[in-house]
Protein backbone atom coordinates (compact mmCIF):
# COMPACT_ATOMS: atom_id res chain seq x y z
CA UNK A 1 0.00 0.00 0.00
CA UNK A 2 0.91 3.18 -0.95
CA UNK A 3 0.05 6.80 0.66
CA UNK A 4 -0.05 10.28 -1.22
CA UNK A 5 -0.01 13.06 0.89
CA UNK A 6 1.29 16.65 0.50
CA UNK A 7 4.35 17.38 2.83
CA UNK A 8 5.82 15.34 6.25
CA UNK A 9 7.52 16.59 9.15
CA UNK A 10 11.06 14.61 9.33
CA UNK A 11 13.98 15.61 11.77
CA UNK A 12 17.64 15.41 10.96
CA UNK A 13 20.13 15.15 14.11
CA UNK A 14 22.85 15.75 12.50
CA UNK A 15 23.92 18.37 10.00
CA UNK A 16 23.59 17.15 6.00
CA UNK A 17 26.37 18.53 3.36
CA UNK A 18 25.00 18.34 -0.04
CA UNK A 19 28.21 17.54 -1.36
CA UNK A 20 27.45 14.06 0.44
CA UNK A 21 24.31 13.30 -0.94
CA UNK A 22 25.14 10.64 -3.55
CA UNK A 23 22.35 9.22 -5.53
CA UNK A 24 20.82 5.52 -3.66
CA UNK A 25 22.09 2.25 -4.42
CA UNK A 26 21.05 -1.47 -3.95
CA UNK A 27 22.91 -3.61 -1.87
CA UNK A 28 24.59 -4.69 -5.01
CA UNK A 29 25.82 -1.35 -5.85
CA UNK A 30 23.21 -0.92 -8.48
CA UNK A 31 21.73 2.39 -8.83
CA UNK A 32 18.42 2.69 -7.19
CA UNK A 33 15.87 4.32 -10.15
CA UNK A 34 12.54 5.26 -9.42
CA UNK A 35 10.48 6.72 -12.47
CA UNK A 36 13.57 5.99 -14.49
CA UNK A 37 15.41 8.74 -12.38
CA UNK A 38 18.17 7.94 -9.44
CA UNK A 39 16.52 8.85 -6.01
CA UNK A 40 18.69 10.28 -3.32
CA UNK A 41 18.91 8.74 0.42
CA UNK A 42 19.01 11.45 3.11
CA UNK A 43 20.74 9.11 5.86
CA UNK A 44 20.07 10.08 9.31
CA UNK A 45 16.72 11.55 8.67
CA UNK A 46 13.86 10.45 11.02
CA UNK A 47 10.21 10.39 10.69
CA UNK A 48 8.31 10.76 13.79
CA UNK A 49 4.67 9.91 13.98
CA UNK A 50 1.61 12.40 15.12
CA UNK A 51 2.60 11.29 18.91
CA UNK A 52 6.61 12.73 18.07
CA UNK A 53 7.63 9.35 18.50
CA UNK A 54 10.51 8.12 15.91
CA UNK A 55 9.66 5.64 13.34
CA UNK A 56 13.07 3.44 13.95
CA UNK A 57 13.04 1.87 11.12
CA UNK A 58 12.32 4.67 8.29
CA UNK A 59 14.46 6.01 5.22
CA UNK A 60 13.80 9.47 3.51
CA UNK A 61 14.38 9.45 -0.55
CA UNK A 62 14.48 12.49 -2.12
CA UNK A 63 14.16 12.70 -6.18
CA UNK A 64 15.86 16.18 -5.89
CA UNK A 65 18.62 16.25 -3.60
CA UNK A 66 19.48 19.31 -1.30
CA UNK A 67 21.46 21.64 -2.74
CA UNK A 68 22.50 24.35 0.60
CA UNK A 69 23.66 22.51 4.06
CA UNK A 70 21.18 21.31 6.57
CA UNK A 71 22.50 22.30 9.84
CA UNK A 72 22.23 20.07 12.61
CA UNK A 73 19.39 19.43 14.59
CA UNK A 74 16.87 20.79 11.72
CA UNK A 75 13.06 20.21 11.19
CA UNK A 76 12.85 19.05 7.20
CA UNK A 77 9.54 19.48 5.78
CA UNK A 78 9.01 16.56 2.75
CA UNK A 79 7.11 17.91 0.07
CA UNK A 80 4.65 15.82 -2.33
CA UNK A 81 5.52 12.51 -0.32
CA UNK A 82 4.60 9.14 -1.27
CA UNK A 83 4.51 6.74 1.91
CA UNK A 84 5.05 2.86 2.03
CA UNK A 85 4.36 1.37 5.29
CA UNK A 86 5.85 -2.15 6.29
CA UNK A 87 6.71 -4.13 8.54
CA UNK A 88 10.15 -4.84 10.19
CA UNK A 89 11.26 -7.38 13.01
CA UNK A 90 7.25 -6.58 14.31
CA UNK A 91 7.34 -2.68 14.11
CA UNK A 92 5.66 -0.69 11.73
CA UNK A 93 8.19 0.82 9.16
CA UNK A 94 7.81 3.58 7.27
CA UNK A 95 9.31 4.16 3.48
CA UNK A 96 9.11 8.41 2.63
CA UNK A 97 9.70 9.24 -1.29
CA UNK A 98 9.66 12.89 -1.41
CA UNK A 99 10.30 15.38 -4.42
CA UNK A 100 12.40 17.53 -1.70
CA UNK A 101 12.88 18.54 1.46
CA UNK A 102 12.90 22.24 2.93
CA UNK A 103 14.03 23.60 5.97
CA UNK A 104 10.41 23.58 8.45
CA UNK A 105 8.70 26.35 10.22
CA UNK A 106 10.75 26.82 13.68
CA UNK A 107 7.90 25.03 15.77
CA UNK A 108 7.33 22.26 13.40
CA UNK A 109 9.22 19.90 15.08
CA UNK A 110 8.75 21.22 18.45
CA UNK A 111 7.95 18.15 21.46
CA UNK A 112 5.75 18.83 24.25
CA UNK A 113 5.34 17.30 27.09
CA UNK A 114 2.66 14.95 27.59
CA UNK A 115 0.67 15.32 30.47
CA UNK A 116 -0.15 11.24 31.38
CA UNK A 117 -2.38 12.53 34.55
Amino acid sequence: MRISTPTIVAFAPDAIDPKDVTPATDDDGTLRMIDGAPVYLLRGVMVRDADGRTIKSSTVRVRTAPTTPIPPLTALRCVDCMLTPWVRDGRVALSVLADHVEIAAPNAARHQAVDHE
